[in-house]
């Protein structure tokens, strides 16, 4: 759970490396949040976040895929999927 994606790039990166010589699959997606954040535990926190988040991991393995983000506008995520493909 992330306030801003700027370091979205750095993050990835450090736990690739941290995971090396295993992968990992990544989903990044801007959406709400609903119940739960007081919290501020993974286990209580529920919205159509978490809901989508599934969805696009299960798309992402389906097509053997390690990276997708959903952005809200469909030309930048296709971008920034790109980008993320080459590092």
């Amino acid at each position: 759970m992330l306030v801003s994606i700027r370091k979205i790039t750095d993050i990835i990166q450090l736990f690739a490396d941290t995971l090396s010589p295993d992968e990992m699959r990544t989903v990044v997606l801007n959406n709400k949040l609903t119940a739960g954040l007081e919290s501020r535990r993974s286990t209580v926190i529920d919205g159509p976040a978490f809901y989508e988040a599934n969805d696009l991991m299960s798309e992402i393995k389906k097509r053997n895929m390690y990276f997708s983000i959903r952005t809200g506008v469909e030309d930048l995520d296709k971008i920034i999927e790109f980008f993320i493909i080459c590092i």
